[in-house]
């Protein structure tokens, strides 16, 4: 059965600036299965370049993607490198969107370099809510570790898409979407496809981050939290 074993939770949320938060697992690297939960909204206007990688992931240790030496990051990327990304909507439903289909890669950094993976969950339409005081979206990334000392993962994804970054998803639907191992409300989910890691195989992943690349806009996290179910 799975359940909530860590949490974060600001009133007003935390705004990320080029930046990562990372929270500790409670457990620790005792998992097989687990899964990653933020709600967000990208609080600005400024158009969002081409190549921007907002997302989660999972790391080793209080290092991850923004460290000068990382032992372990692994990251799922809510926009690739080359993903047109756009300010749409009218107001008060303005987000970001990215319009076109892409391949959500892997993203592992160890030591001071980052190596894409392969591998990963089809999104198309990936968005983020503009209006971080009424309207929030979500991202969820389902991780099982398969065999340690393998290259191989299983990788799921939850996002919001164009749809539905229009409409808030309240903390309690987020909270009931993380223990709703097979599916998601409010969010598109894509089942878990094999992933491949790039360079480290050890997996004892013991901590979660959230990771924004932009100064402007920042990035509203209001929830994060991890579930693991096996």
């Amino acid at each position: 059965m799975a359940f909530i074993v860590e949490q974060f939770v600001g009133d007003r949320g935390i705004q990320l600036g080029a930046e990562d938060i990372i929270r500790p697992f409670s457990i620790g690297t005792n998992w097989s299965k687990i899964r990653l939960g933020v709600r967000w909204a990208a609080n600005g206007y400024a158009k969002i370049p081409d190549g921007v990688l907002p997302g989660i992931g999972v790391c080793t240790g209080n290092n991850a993607m923004y460290s000068g030496v990382c032992t372990d990051a692994l990251l799922l990327p809510y926009w690739n490198v080359g993903t047109v990304t756009t300010y749409v909507g009218t107001p008060p439903n303005n987000y970001y969107t990215a319009t076109i289909l892409v391949q959500t890669l892997i993203q592992q950094r160890t030591g001071s370099t980052t190596v894409d993976g392969s591998g990963g969950a089809q999104v198309t339409n990936a968005s983020i809510s503009a209006n971080p005081t009424l309207l929030r979206g979500s991202f969820f990334f389902d991780l099982t570790k398969g065999t340690v000392g393998a290259a191989s993962v299983t990788v799921g994804t939850g996002y919001t898409n164009g749809f539905q970054a229009v409409v808030d998803m309240s903390r309690g639907t987020f909270l009931a979407n993380m223990e709703n191992e097979s599916g998601l409300t409010g969010a598109t989910f894509v089942g878990g496809t094999t992933a491949t890691l790039p360079t480290r195989f050890t997996k004892d992943w013991n901590s979660m981050f959230v990771h924004w690349i932009r100064a402007v806009p920042t990035l509203c996290v209001y929830d994060m939290a991890v579930v693991r179910f096996a």
